[in-house]
């Protein structure tokens, strides 16, 4: 059994991996902004762990992984799940708070859930680390934001 934090897991493709690591047997806990969708996710989900974090806050980050490692004994898996898109504006009409909020979310999030994870990972022997991206990561358009750019990394 592996046991498995997905982040942003409370709806949408976060909550069907969450999903497909439960129908296989392993242990998983999902963190998410929205309190409701993680108590649906919870009804959903016979034997889920939830917890609220948002991912551009370092400090619900490291108390959102305290919390996982607590409730599944450790962490085999890291699926970083969680990215806004931001704005689809061209550059000059992109509002710079825009732009840092997804830097925050997307990048820094990302980066800081990793770094506080790699200690669990290493110490189970088999850690694995997925992070996710859209398309969008690696084919934008004119009129789109290098935000979009963005979830490439």
């Amino acid at each position: 059994m592996r046991k498995v934090l997905v982040t942003a897991g409370a709806s949408g493709i976060g909550k069907e991996i969450a999903a497909a690591f439960l129908a296989a047997g392993d242990s998983v806990y999902t963190c998410d902004i929205n309190l409701a969708g993680l108590h649906a996710a919870a009804r959903d989900l016979p034997g889920l762990k939830t917890g609220l974090c948002d991912v551009g806050d370092r400090k619900q980050i490291e108390t959102m992984i305290a919390d996982a490692v607590s409730q599944l004994g450790g962490i085999d898996v890291l699926i970083n799940n969680a990215g806004i898109s931001g704005p689809t504006a061209p550059v000059q009409d992109v509002d710079p708070d825009q732009w840092e909020a997804v830097l925050k979310i997307d990048l820094t999030g990302t980066f800081l859930i990793t770094k506080a994870a790699i200690p669990h990972l290493i110490k189970s022997g088999h850690g694995v680390i997925v992070i996710m991206s859209s398309q969008q990561g690696v084919s934008v358009t004119l009129t789109e934001a290098p935000i979009r750019r963005l979830s490439g990394g």
